[in-house]
């Protein structure tokens, strides 16, 4: 998976990326969320594991359908 992204002229890693994307959908922003995975989405490197690329574009879809990021908690038996 790609190490770093540079977003504003700073580098971040690929977790601190998807985080800022999710919190620009949360607070609304769904154009800017849809280019920032657009752009980590590019910056992947080929051979990347494609559950990870799948996770990443599902993402964006929701971001692209102007719904925020929700991660439901694992559900222990």
């Amino acid at each position: 998976m790609m190490s770093k992204l540079s977003t504003d002229g700073q580098l971040m890693s690929y977790q601190e990326v998807d985080a800022l994307a999710a919190a620009l959908a949360e607070t609304g922003d769904f154009n800017k969320a849809v280019s920032t995975m657009d752009a980590m989405i590019a910056a992947t490197p080929k051979g990347t594991n494609t559950s990870i690329l799948k996770e990443l574009e599902e993402r964006r879809s929701r971001y692209a359908l102007g719904l925020p990021l929700r991660i439901s908690p694992a559900v222990r038996p």
